[in-house]
C-alpha cells in the first residue's frame, strides 16, 4: 500500500515520492536526525511515537515469520 506524497530532501527542496508505511517512517526519522543514517540507529528519544519502528522493525510482529528459536530435538 504505497501513496504518492511530497517530502523534503537533504537540500531542503521537495520531491514527490511513493511511500509505503515503512518508507514513510524511515523518511521521517532521517529528516529528524539531519539525514544521518547512523544517527537513526543511535536515536535516544524513546518518547518518539516512531522509536520502536525506526529500524524497520514492528515490535507487535516479534516471533512471526517462521523463525523457530531454541533446540529442535
Amino acid at each position: 500500500m504505497a501513496v504518492a506524497h511530497k517530502i523534503r530532501t537533504k537540500t531542503g527542496k521537495t520531491r514527490k515520492v511513493s511511500l509505503t508505511p515503512l518508507s514513510a517512517i524511515r523518511a521521517f526519522c532521517l529528516e529528524c536526525v539531519c539525514w544521518s543514517r547512523g544517527e537513526v540507529k543511535k536515536c535516544t528519544d524513546p518518547l518518539c511515537p516512531l522509536y520502536p519502528f525506526r529500524s524497520g522493525k514492528n515490535p507487535s510482529r516479534a516471533g512471526i515469520g517462521g523463525k523457530i528459536k531454541g533446540n529442535l530435538s
